[in-house]
């Protein structure tokens, strides 16, 4: 399984987000080998963004199989996902995790 390749990362990833970005590539080995299971990956972020060209069906059958929430980015336009639209995403769920995390202390 390839979360995003990883020499692709300096194409789209804000530089100080990039630790977020990596952090699914610390140890893949075992998600090749099926030796970890996708819900507990998927549930050990703040945050599950599904990026989709099409209505939504991933981010609803991942809602769905793994309990958790996942927030959308959806194009159905048939036009390819730009680099800004992802890293608006990305920086706007950033921050509201940020947030809501300096609100709770």
């Amino acid at each position: 399984m390839e979360l995003l390749r990883e020499d692709r990362l300096d194409e789209w990833a804000p530089s100080n987000h990039r630790a977020d970005v990596e952090r699914p590539f610390a140890d893949t080995s075992s998600v090749r080998d099926g030796g970890v299971e996708l819900g507990n990956i998927l549930r050990s972020f703040k945050t599950v963004v599904a990026a989709e060209l099409n209505d939504g069906q991933l981010r609803q059958l991942l809602r769905a199989e793994f309990l958790i929430d996942v927030q959308g980015l959806n194009k159905v336009r048939g036009e390819p996902f730009l680099v800004r639209d992802i890293t608006k995403c990305i920086e706007v769920h950033l921050s509201i995790n940020n947030t809501s995390h300096r609100g709770a202390a």
